[in-house]
Formats: structure tokens, C-alpha cells, sequence
């Protein structure tokens, strides 16, 4: 077994843990992590064994358990009720109670304010600079919590100060004022879940801390301190992975050459970027040749391994050379004949770049898909999928169909034509 020293806190680690993963994984997949003083597992199949083992636990056994530190005392308060602390029959009570409550038909009734915030946190955006994740991909999952829990989302700043500083319990290493503030915190948090879990049980509501103040399981009602809990650990466990989520799902559309266009007259070009735009993607004007928008295009890549894809031509390699700040990449001249590229990358490459990893991919000369399903398909076109349930027939076509909510969503203008005629001809290739 290997020893591994790699501070899981360090930046560059962070920003890109998996050059680290992929070195462990060749080796076997397990090893000593000298930084958490334990072994780690990586391998599938290992992992997938051990939560199958009932050896294993979460719980610790009291032979080995250690005494709940003082500082900590109001923090493992609100831990020793939480499902996720717990084993066998009392996890499967507190799950069953709350599942009672979590249920699709009260998550569906708020669906649409979700929709109304996450637009209205689009509009609120800078139009020339932002940081997604504090100004949209935080809010979205807190305040939403917020509203099914029926907390004023006012307290959504506080609520996520508490959140940030209890979970930092679970890091590598945690300071003795990090503890400080992680119980101090908790025992705000506890005292201000307190006062609406007595509120609705005295006048009831439709969200759902009433809802699971209601379920009932064999006779067994959730106690006030898991009821507490079990809110706290809503919100804790909630909003962490969405905004992870979100900020790792976002794609950066890249707008190269920018410096041979003229704006005001390629009109094609600036109702293409309008569409984009309007749907939520970020679209960076680069140049290779004078540097225009690198900065911007450096931040948006900073920590990722990402794939460059388009025709033949357009300057991926370009992009690349001026990125490495060196000539890593061969450029080639367009054709004279038919001013198309000349396929200069005929592989896929991998280059790592100072902060960040960008694979050159060879030019694409025709689009088809292999493979994909209609259903995958509409999946890329969100806007159009929002839709499409609501049409009438089951395999309307949105075409001439009567009562379709496509043709409807291209009057009132929630759909752009170019969208749905490229949606229409993708579908065309899989006939």
C-alpha cells in the first residue's frame, strides 16, 4: 500500500483533484493518506464492497467512540439526531418519517416559483461581470429550501453563514476557533429552527416543517429535536451539492476571431449571440491574434479540463498556442478554394496549461449523431423540453399540430425559431 502526502485543503488540489485520483487509481486504488491519518479507497468495485459490508458503519462503537468535545457540545446536538449519523432501525424511522413529507406532490408546488427565481436572479446578473456562484448558484438552492421550509428567505444570508461554518467540521483539519464558530453557529441555527417548529405545530401551514410535524409511521411521530435536526440537515446537505452542480455544469459558449467581425453589420452573428445569451449561456469574444477577452477566458477555465470542438478553421489551435503562451499546437491556413480549415488537427490532444487542462480535438467537417435518443435530444434543449408536455399529443411533432405549446412558445417568444429548426433537423438524422 501506497503513502500519499497531498494537503486536501491546497488550491491547486481543489481546483483539480483528478490528475491525483488517476495516479492513486493505477496504483491499485488504495492507499495511506497521510493528511487524514487513514486509508483511502478509490476503486469502484472496493467501495462498492464496503458499503455492502455490514462490518461497516457510521456510527462508531462505543468501545472506540470518543468523548463529544466541550466546544462542540450544541454542534453534536443537532448531529446525534441526523439521519446521516444514524444506523439501522432508527435510520430507517427517521427516513421513512421524513420521506412521509418530502414527497414529489409538495416539492411540485413550488416548481414554479423556483422557475420565477432562478429568472429573476438571470436578470439581476451584471451584464459584464459576475460570479455565478455567489450571485446565482448559491441563492438558488438556499432560498428555495428556504420557502418548502416556510423560513422567511430574507434570513437566506444568515442561513448559509451557519450552513458554511457547521460543515466545515467535516473538513481534513479544523482550527479551535473554527470550532468556536461551528457550536456557536449551531446553536443559533437551533434556536432559530426552534421557534417555527413550535410556531406550526400550534398553526399548522403548507410547507414543510408542518408536513413533518404531520408524518406519522407506524404510530411514530418525529420528536422536536429530530424535527430541529432534520430541517438543519435539509438545508446543510441541500444547497452544497446544487451549487456544486451548478458552477461545474456551466458551459462556457466561445466566441473566437472576434477581431474580423463587424459587429454592426453581421447581423446573423449578433442574433446568434442574443439566443445564447438569452438562455443563460455565457458567451466570451476572444481573439487569438491580439489576446482580446484571454483574461476572462483564463478565469472561465481556471481549474477544469476542457474540450475545444468545432470546424475545421475556426482557431482552436490557435487558442491553445496563445493560452500556453508557446506553440504547442500546429496551425494551419485556410483552403484557398473553399476558405474552409484544412484539418491540421487530426487527433485529439491533451495539453496541460498552467491552471488548467484543454484537450485540441481534429475539425468537424459534418455533424450526425450515433446512438442518441429523441429523448436525449430534447434534454439539450431545455427550453424546448419545458414545453413539450404540454402539448396535447403525445408524439406531436410541433410542426402544424393544434393546441402544441411549441408553436405557442414560439409566438409568445419563450422559443427562438434557429432553436427549434435545429432541434427539428437534429431529429431528422435519427429517422
Amino acid at each position: 500500500m501506497i503513502m500519499v502526502d497531498q494537503p486536501p485543503a491546497e488550491k491547486n488540489f481543489v481546483q483539480n483533484p483528478y490528475a491525483f485520483y488517476r495516479r492513486i487509481l493505477k496504483r491499485g486504488g488504495v492507499c495511506f493518506w497521510k493528511n487524514y491519518n487513514q486509508k483511502a479507497f478509490f476503486n469502484f468495485n472496493t467501495i462498492n464492497k464496503i458499503f455492502k459490508d455490514k462490518r461497516f458503519g457510521r456510527e462508531l462503537p462505543p468501545n472506540i467512540k470518543q468523548p463529544i468535545e466541550k466546544n462542540l457540545s450544541d454542534f453534536y446536538r443537532i448531529e446525534r439526531n441526523s439521519m446521516l449519523e444514524l444506523e439501522g432501525k432508527r435510520h430507517t424511522r427517521l427516513r421513512g418519517l421524513v420521506l412521509r413529507a418530502f414527497t414529489t406532490k409538495n416539492i411540485q408546488k413550488i416548481s414554479k416559483d423556483i422557475h420565477t427565481l432562478c429568472t429573476k436572479l438571470l436578470d439581476n446578473i451584471n451584464e459584464n461581470e459576475t460570479d455565478l456562484i455567489e450571485s446565482y448558484a448559491k441563492q438558488v438552492p438556499v432560498i428555495t429550501i428556504a420557502r418548502l421550509l416556510g423560513i422567511p428567505e430574507e434570513m437566506s444570508d444568515q442561513l448559509l453563514k451557519w450552513s458554511n461554518s457547521m460543515v466545515a467540521v467535516y473538513q481534513s483539519s479544523i482550527s479551535e476557533e473554527g470550532k468556536d464558530l461551528a457550536n456557536q453557529s449551531s446553536k443559533e441555527f437551533f434556536e432559530y429552527i426552534k421557534k417555527y417548529v413550535a410556531e406550526r405545530r400550534s398553526k399548522p401551514a403548507d410547507d414543510l416543517i408542518t408536513h413533518l410535524i404531520n408524518a406519522e409511521e407506524d404510530n411514530q411521530k418525529l420528536n422536536f429535536d429530530e424535527l430541529v435536526s432534520t430541517c438543519i440537515l435539509l438545508l446543510n446537505a441541500g444547497h452544497e451539492a446544487t451549487v456544486h452542480t451548478i458552477g461545474n455544469g456551466i458551459k462556457a459558449l466561445l466566441l473566437n476571431k472576434v477581431d474580423l467581425i463587424d459587429a454592426n453589420k453581421d447581423q446573423s452573428l449578433q442574433r446568434m449571440m442574443q439566443i445564447y445569451s438569452d438562455l443563460g449561456y455565457p458567451i466570451l469574444k476572444v481573439s487569438a491574434k491580439s489576446r482580446l477577452g484571454f483574461d476572462a477566458l483564463e478565469k472561465q477555465l481556471a481549474g477544469l479540463t476542457a474540450v475545444l470542438v468545432g470546424q475545421s478553421g475556426v482557431g482552436k489551435s490557435s487558442l491553445i498556442n496563445q493560452l500556453g503562451s508557446y506553440e504547442l499546437a500546429k496551425v494551419g491556413n485556410l483552403s484557398k478554394n473553399k476558405y474552409k480549415g484544412t484539418h491540421t488537427t487530426t487527433t485529439s490532444r491533451l495539453y496541460h496549461l498552467e491552471n488548467f487542462d484543454l484537450i485540441d480535438s481534429p475539425g468537424i467537417r459534418e455533424f450526425g449523431l450515433t446512438k442518441v435518443t429523441k429523448q436525449e435530444v430534447l434534454n439539450g434543449f431545455p427550453e424546448i423540453q419545458s414545453l413539450a408536455s404540454n402539448c396535447k399529443f403525445r408524439n406531436c411533432s410541433h410542426r402544424n399540430e393544434p393546441s402544441c405549446a411549441i408553436r405557442e412558445g414560439l409566438k409568445s417568444g419563450a422559443i427562438f425559431q434557429e432553436r427549434l429548426d435545429s432541434y427539428q433537423n437534429i431529429l431528422g438524422t435519427l429517422d
